[in-house]
């Protein structure tokens, strides 16, 4: 069994449970990287567009928002109009209503989707990791992004606050898990979200007046160059000892 309901994998899962934690994490945890790979690969594609052109400005909010809307659609309809709703219920005799309504609502937040009936595919809730969460959840990130660079183009100045936290989001990330992870006060949640914003406004404030990269993304900028340089020198090498043994079986040219 995996450590924790969420399918947490720890080291010691690894070492005594190695074919289950390694489908927990490609396939079947709540984070899984076949899954959420997708939304590397939409980056990867927005990345490659021409991102300063206004006609791409104004597509990206555009198809983001009929994506969302669309997949938001086809969840409403096919779990409380086609049946979806009663398909669950059905399925999951030892579930109350308001459970079933729970992993509507919040999806696998406190345990595994179940997975008995097509009607768990309707879900957008957080972790569900259905096919319509990953397409809704990319298709609102898209709609931002994209509303992100028409705001740059007509009010750059009023909302650079929010360009100098995403130039260190890494380092905010893990401040985050870090804030979660050992906070244990009882504060609303609003009050905690108001929290961990003004903290990192004013850590991206401050840190960018001296450098512009976050501290972990300017270890990973610097990780990343050593592992080019190591990778450079060594076809340096091999070319060099290549052409060495070419000079010694064909002689020296004039």
């Amino acid at each position: 069994m995996i450590s924790e309901q969420l399918g947490n994998v720890t080291f010691q899962d690894l070492i005594q449970t190695p074919l289950e934690s390694i489908s927990t994490l490609l396939i079947t945890g709540a984070y899984p990287v076949a899954t959420w790979f997708f939304y590397i690969l939409v980056g990867m594609i927005i990345g490659r567009l021409q991102l300063k052109l206004m006609a791409t400005q104004a597509y990206l909010p555009f198809f983001g928002f009929v994506t969302a809307l669309g997949t938001w659609i086809i969840s409403y309809v096919g779990i409380w109009f086609a049946g979806g709703w009663e398909a669950m219920v059905a399925a999951e005799p030892q579930l109350s209503t308001d459970e079933v309504e729970q992993f509507i609502v919040f999806g696998a937040e406190f345990d595994y989707l179940p997975t008995n009936t097509w009607a768990w595919g309707l879900l957008m809730a957080p972790h569900a990791n259905t096919a319509l969460s990953i397409l809704h959840s990319a298709g609102v990130a898209v709609f931002v992004l994209g509303l992100c660079l028409l705001l740059c183009r007509f009010i750059p100045h009023q909302i650079s606050p929010l360009a100098l936290v995403g130039s260190m989001t890494l380092t905010l990330y893990v401040g985050h898990q870090l804030y979660v992870t050992y906070n244990t006060t009882s504060e609303s949640s609003m009050l905690h979200f108001i929290t961990q914003l003004a903290f990192g406004v004013t850590l991206a404030y401050v840190w960018t007046r001296f450098t512009r990269q976050g501290p972990l993304e300017w270890l990973v900028a610097k990780i990343s160059k050593g592992g080019d340089a190591l990778l450079e020198s060594r076809a340096s090498r091999r070319e060099l000892v290549e052409s060495s043994e070419q000079v010694s079986v064909n002689g020296p040219t004039d």
